[in-house]
C-alpha cells in the first residue's frame, strides 16, 4: 500500500464505512466508525467484525519540516472466536 502525505480523506465524527477485504480464499468485512478526526494531528476509529471489535488511535508527530512519525495504539475490546482468543492468551504481545 502506498500512502501519500498529500491525500487525506476527511471524515466527520461518527462516519461509518464498510471495508471489504480478501485474504487468500477468505472474504471479510469490517465496519469502521470514526470517533474523532483531528487531522493533521490525530484520528480515532472503532472497527467491528463478527468475531472481534477493536479501537485504534493514530497520531502524526512532526519531526522536522520533511519528516513525520506515525504512532498508533490498538486495543481489542471483544474477541469471540476461539483461535484469536487462544492466541491473545498465549501471545498477549500480538494483541
Amino acid at each position: 500500500m502506498v500512502c501519500s502525505p498529500f491525500i487525506f480523506i476527511v471524515c466527520k465524527k461518527e462516519t461509518i464505512s464498510r471495508l471489504y477485504y480478501k485474504y487468500g480464499k477468505s472474504d471479510f468485512e469490517l465496519i469502521e466508525t470514526m470517533v474523532s478526526n483531528n487531522l493533521l494531528e490525530s484520528f480515532e476509529s472503532l472497527y467491528h467484525h463478527k468475531y472481534m471489535d477493536n479501537k485504534r488511535k493514530n497520531c502524526f508527530v512532526p519531526l522536522d519540516e520533511y519528516k513525520t512519525r506515525y504512532e498508533y495504539e490498538f486495543e481489542y475490546t471483544r474477541i469471540e472466536w476461539i483461535m484469536p482468543r487462544l492466541m491473545s492468551i498465549l501471545f498477549p504481545g500480538m494483541f
